[in-house]
């Protein structure tokens, strides 16, 4: 997948208003990106550097590419997307021309098989914002994001490690209420590899588990968060019976309400649910997931 991403990004136009750089923070030890990027190196004239980031988790990466970029700006993008090529041309466009802090786009499913009916009417995987409109910190993410780098010089504003899964939306919502404005541009698309396994019940309700296990680690007001987690899980709950008869698109997002409202409790109570999945994994046959 980084193999793909790399030559993705090295086509990317740019309407001659700005040059780009690439880097690479490899999450493990070992260095096992160091083979692709060094062969995808020695095929492109972009300046590519990469660095391995011996401390795991997403926000220490992200705070170490941080600290290794060069440019004024700094684009996002997992190493399991691809972008389109005016990816960085629309992102840039939108951020010139609204003068903000930030652009996010829309990060689109590229399934690898054909995925159930079910999944494709929920629309799960898919959001669509006018472009320009101002984001709420509860609309962001860093999957696909332009950001200006002066604003990570204030160290205060760099991801927080602490917080876990949500760390993104943690960031945003601190640099809000720091009077930052971030928009959307619908045009600038990525798109995300969609194996099989993420086409399961199982994944979406595993899923929104660990996402809301962390709600109350970012909130602002906890009690009142727990408050509210409870109200909708016994809200849903009542509900369920007269939401399954609308189909299964329904009754899916019902079901991830519970389990976002249902993580936060448990997460009100210590227990990061996340590492608690990656230990059962491990001890199952062949440590795989269902």
């Amino acid at each position: 997948m980084l193999a793909q991403l790399l030559k993705a990004l090295a086509c990317q136009q740019s309407s001659d208003a700005f040059t780009y750089s690439i880097v690479v923070i490899d999450n493990d030890a070992t260095g096992s990106a160091s083979e692709v990027v060094k062969g995808f190196q020695d095929e492109t004239s972009i300046r590519v550097q990469y660095s391995i980031e011996a401390v795991r988790g997403i926000p220490v990466a992200r705070n170490r590419a941080i600290s290794e970029a060069g440019g004024n700006l700094v684009a996002f993008i997992d190493d399991d997307e691809l972008p389109n090529r005016d990816w960085l041309d629309r992102l840039f466009a939108t951020m010139r021309e609204y003068r903000v802090a930030g652009v996010l786009g829309p990060v689109k499913p590229h399934f690898l098989t054909t995925p159930p009916e079910w999944v494709l009417k929920s629309r799960l995987f898919e959001r669509s914002i006018k472009t320009g409109t101002v984001l709420t910190w509860r609309d962001t993410r860093t999957g696909n994001v332009l950001l200006r780098r002066d604003l990570f010089a204030d160290t205060d504003n760099l991801f927080n490690p602490d917080i876990g899964h949500g760390e993104d939306k943690d960031f945003f919502r601190r640099m809000i209420e720091k009077g930052h404005s971030f928009v959307w541009c619908d045009e600038a698309t990525v798109y995300e590899i969609e194996p099989p396994e993420r086409c399961r019940r199982s994944y979406f309700l595993r899923r929104a588990l660990v996402r809301g296990s962390y709600y109350v680690a970012r909130a602002t007001n906890r009690p009142l968060q727990v408050t509210k987690s409870a109200f909708t899980l016994g809200v849903y709950c009542a509900a369920l019976p007269m939401l399954s008869l609308f189909g299964q698109p329904l009754l899916m997002k019902s079901l991830i309400k519970i389990c976002e409202s249902l993580g936060c409790l448990i997460g009100a109570c210590g227990l990061r649910l996340e590492h608690e999945f990656s230990r059962r994994r491990a001890q199952s046959p062949g440590g795989g997931s269902n």
